[in-house]
């Protein structure tokens, strides 16, 4: 496997203390995943796993929507029947092919069935949310059983945020997000107020 270069975007998942019907998920624990160009074009999301830092499973396909895609990011979903993994991510291709926007895709905890991809898109063209504008750069999380979902919209030098209660259905709050100065996509993480310094008093947005 030839490898041309990595994308700026690369997450760790710790999975050491996930458990799916009693049964552990592997010896190794934390899952590094990130996109990458491909020799032939375009791009595809890769992941390895590790369970000391030091040595790491080879390399291997994590998500092939048949097209070219960066940007994921992962978040656990331990409100439903059976816990999931929802990934956010961006379709790379050019809008007139259907791209630059936002998608999603979910698989079981212990990754036991392949991706199940949710063709709609989220943000960006071809969707509801936001569709005049180019998406990339996504994080996505849960607090109060409430999907927030934070996008970088490149192209007009903003961030916008959108909420959600199922996956499926969003409402636009990007007026009420004031991100401090400088942002760069994909950094957005819940971390206790007491660790954030410039977290004077509580804010009055999102």
């Amino acid at each position: 496997m030839n490898l041309m270069k990595a994308n700026k975007t690369i997450q760790l998942i710790s999975l050491a203390a996930l458990s799916v019907g009693g049964l552990a998920i592997a010896a190794e624990n934390d899952l590094i995943f990130w996109s990458s160009t491909l020799e032939s074009g375009g791009h595809r999301i890769y992941a390895t796993r590790t369970s000391d830092g030091k040595t790491f499973s080879e390399a291997k396909v994590f998500l092939d929507p048949k097209y070219s895609c960066i940007d994921g990011m992962m978040a656990l979903d331990e409100n439903v029947a059976a816990k999931r993994w929802v990934l956010v991510y961006k379709n790379e291709e050019e809008p007139s092919k259907g791209g630059k926007n936002l998608r999603l895709a979910t698989a079981l905890a212990d990754f036991s069935q392949p991706w199940s991809l949710v063709e709609t898109p989220v943000a960006g063209p071809g969707s509801t949310m936001r569709p005049h504008e180019m998406a990339e750069g996504p994080s996505l999380l849960k607090r109060d059983n409430l999907w927030y979902l934070y996008w970088d919209a490149f192209a007009n030098g903003h961030h916008s945020l959108a909420t959600s209660t199922d996956l499926k259905n969003w409402t636009d709050r990007t007026a009420e997000l004031q991100p401090p100065p400088n942002p760069r996509h994909g950094t957005v993480s819940r971390v206790p107020r007491s660790a954030v310094g410039w977290l004077s008093k509580p804010p009055a947005h999102p």
